[in-house]
């Protein structure tokens, strides 16, 4: 007899956020996502945009545990995603959890962000007990509420008082009949 092998379905492919456990990986393999490691890519893995943009133009989705709850990271991403797209699911809680928990999460709610991804662009948030699915223009007008965006960004911040200079003082002139000779 032989024995026959049955195959899992190639699911789809992840690029792994810095922050992600390292044990992870292999469970997801072994159920049949493809993954790639954002550091071992071309791509400054310090920054979010960049590796959205990595994702995007090689078709796949990032995977990450970030919050992006830094204004200035939004500022950037979210205009990315919904100018040119991108996908992004955020695994809740943080790389310390149980691999196998996060996985759960991934696997629970898979249904529920294939189906969305396949009609947006856009941030998916799971869960134990719940999916939160936020696509590109609702990130799009969460920002624009954070601080008006123009074509220009670096234009609006032109357009900006400089800071004031403290602690510098302007040095004593002290009289020519004072000086020590």
């Amino acid at each position: 007899m032989s024995a026959t092998s049955t195959k899992l379905p190639k699911l789809e492919r992840l690029l792994l956020d810095g922050d992600i456990n390292a044990e992870l990986e292999p469970l997801l393999r072994a159920v049949g996502f493809r993954t790639t490691w954002a550091r071992h890519v071309d791509v400054d893995i310090r920054n979010d945009t960049a590796i959205v943009r990595w994702a995007r133009r090689h078709r796949h989705i990032l995977l990450c545990h970030d919050k992006h709850k830094d204004r200035k990271t939004n500022q950037y991403l979210y205009p990315e995603i919904y100018h040119r797209g991108g996908k992004v699911i955020r695994i809740g809680g943080d790389s310390s959890q149980d691999p196998v928990t996060a996985l759960g999460k991934l696997l629970v709610h898979r249904e529920e962000w294939h189906a969305f991804f396949a009609q947006h662009d856009g941030i998916v948030t799971v869960h134990r007990t719940e999916v939160r699915l936020e696509d590109a223009s609702e990130l799009y007008t969460h920002v624009q509420k954070q601080m008006p965006l123009t074509k220009d960004p670096a234009g609006t911040l032109r357009k900006r008082k400089a800071p004031r200079e403290r602690g510098r003082k302007r040095p004593k002139v002290v009289p020519a009949g004072a000086r020590l000779v």
